[in-house]
Order: structure tokens, then C-alpha cells, then sequence
């Protein structure tokens, strides 16, 4: 089942004990399963305790979990965050026997990256229709998508500039919501949105998953922070890269907060300026400071990837 299914489904309030939310727009699967949160709870009138599942969690915990009644009483959100169980067959006989363990009140949510479609379990759940394949938006809803967040702003866009900032952003809409807020940011008193504008911020990959990174940091969500640095790491990128963009942005920030600069003509010192206001000039030099001896302890071979950046993380979060 597309999208286009789940969205008639949620303004009927038909809503179904298991989901599996799967394809390559990261962004749009996280706004479906939101939304679905909210309509259910709006229309069950329950409370609900959220339990959650990713890569290294066991299946055999979220049935024991499907299972059982709460201590408290309440409803249960399941939540089974790429856990690549969809992309082995191993995992296709348990994830069948599932349906057996749902009672009324217990909601799962598969929301995977990847799944193997010659599975017997993915057979299973989309001839069940509990799949949906939440993928790239085609043209005509991202250009509607992207024109509506600006009017709601008081911003308008012409049609011409709706079709590069497409050839900038793409599809997706985690890359295209990110170069919406960062147009957004830029114009501050304009009312249209102009090439040059997109051009200079709509960008690519690399240039959106380090402004998101930088920006969950500076405004200290360690969860989400997480997730961007995950999804960083399944494309290869390494420690180099991630000291390196970590020290440009603070030091940045460390400078602008020690000269007391506030205000720029510049979208991007502007950004820095208002992340700068989440941190003391002493917490700024200090977590210069840790990026730099995390960067001497990575060269001399005393750190390794995954625990060194996370560790990092939550001092900047706590600072």
C-alpha cells in the first residue's frame, strides 16, 4: 500500500493494530507515524506508554512485550525503529506469529529503512495490508508540499523556482523540509522566495545531515542528534569528517559569542548567532577544547568511533 492509502485511512480513523512503515523518505515516515500516534490516542481516548525497539533489540522482547498487559494499565505504543528484521528470514516466522499476540490496546510500528519484498513476512503484512511504502513523494505533491509551507509564512514562490528547488533539494522530504527552514532563516523580512536564495542553500546530502547534526546539538536534543549521526554513519562517514565540522561550528560560535556579535546580513552567522544564545562564552571554550583533544586522542589512536562521538555528544548537550 502507497501513502496516498494511509493518509484516507487515518481521516476515516481506521486504524490497524500493527504497521509497517517502510521506503526511503525518512522524513514523511516519521509525520505518518506522529500523526497516527495522535489520531489514535484522539480517538480512543486512552493513555499510552510508548516501549521502543531498534537494531539491537531482540525479537523475542517485542513479542514477550505484544503480549503482556501493562503494570499500569494502560494502552501500549510499540515502537521498532529499523531493526532490520524484514530484511532477514530468519526473523519471518516470528514476525507472522505477531498477529497472534496483539490484544485490543497494543499498537506496533515498524519503521524500516529496508525490507527484503520476496519474504514470507513481508508477503504476509502487505497482503495483510499492514505495509506501506512511504518513498519519495512525486513531483507534484513535494511542489505542493514546498508552496504551502511558504504562503503559511506569507511567502510566495513562483512556479519557475518551485522546479529548481526541487532540482536542488530533490524528492525527499527530510531534504527539502531542512532547505525550507534554512530559506526561511535567510529571508527574514523578503516575501518571495528567489533563485539565488535556493542556490546558495538548497544543497545535498552532505550539507543537510551536518546542518541537521550541528543544529539538533545547538539546541541540545541528544535523541535526535543520535539518530542524524546513525544515519551519518550507514553512509561511511568517520571521525575526520565529524571533529572537523563539530570545530568549525563551535568555534564559530565561541568567536561570535566572545565579540558579542548579534546580527549579520549572512544566513549562515545568523544561524550561528542564535544557536550561540543556548551556551555560556566558558561552555563554548570548553567544548572547543574537548573536540580538540577528542581530535588529538583519534589521531594517536586512543579513541574509537562509535562510544568517542557519542560521549562527545552529551558533553556539548550538557554543556
Amino acid at each position: 500500500m502507497k501513502y496516498e492509502d494511509i493518509k484516507n485511512e487515518i481521516s476515516i480513523n481506521n486504524f490497524k493494530h500493527i504497521y509497517l512503515l517502510y521506503g526511503d523518505d525518512e522524513y514523511l515516515k516519521d509525520v505518518v507515524f506522529n500523526v497516527l500516534k495522535a489520531m489514535i490516542i484522539n480517538h480512543t481516548k486512552m493513555n499510552y506508554e510508548e516501549f521502543k525497539f531498534n537494531d539491537s533489540s531482540k525479537i523475542e522482547d517485542i513479542v514477550n512485550e505484544c503480549s503482556t498487559y501493562s503494570f499500569s494499565g494502560n494502552s501500549k505504543f510499540i515502537i521498532c525503529k529499523n531493526t532490520g528484521f524484514f530484511d532477514k528470514n530468519e526473523f519471518s516466522e516470528r514476525l507472522i506469529k505477531l498477529y497472534d499476540y496483539i490484544y485490543d490496546n497494543v499498537y506496533i510500528f515498524f519503521i524500516e529503512a529496508n525490507v527484503n519484498k520476496r519474504l514470507s513476512s513481508y508477503k504476509h503484512y502487505n497482503s495483510s495490508n499492514n505495509a506501506y511504502d512511504i518513498s519519495k513523494g512525486n513531483t507534484d505533491d513535494v511542489k505542493k508540499f514546498i508552496f504551502t509551507r511558504f504562503k503559511k509564512e506569507g511567502i510566495s514562490i513562483t512556479a519557475e523556482n518551485l522546479d529548481l528547488f526541487i532540482e536542488y533539494s530533490g524528492l525527499n522530504l527530510s531534504f527539502v523540509a531542512l532547505s525550507i527552514e534554512k530559506i526561511l532563516l535567510y529571508m527574514a523580512d523578503k516575501k518571495e522566495v528567489t533563485s539565488e536564495m535556493i542556490r546558495l542553500l538548497c544543497s545535498g546530502i552532505t550539507d543537510v545531515k551536518s546542518y541537521e547534526l550541528c543544529n539538533y546539538l545547538c539546541k541540545k536534543k541528544f535523541s535526535k542528534t543520535l539518530d542524524v549521526y546513525y544515519d551519518m554513519i550507514s553512509l561511511k562517514y568517520g571521525i575526520p569528517y565529524f571533529l572537523a565540522i563539530l570545530f568549525n561550528t563551535f568555534y564559530e560560535m565561541y568567536f561570535i559569542k566572545k565579540n558579542n556579535i548579534r546580527s549579520s546580513q549572512d544566513f549562515k552567522i545568523r544561524k550561528l548567532i542564535e544557536n550561540a544564545k543556548g551556551f555560556t562564552l566558558s561552555g563554548l571554550k570548553k567544548i572547543v577544547k574537548d573536540i580538540m583533544e577528542y581530535d588529538h586522542n583519534f589521531k594517536t589512536g586512543k579513541i574509537e568511533q562509535e562510544s568517542s562521538m557519542i560521549i562527545l555528544f552529551a558533553t556539548i548537550v550538557n554543556s
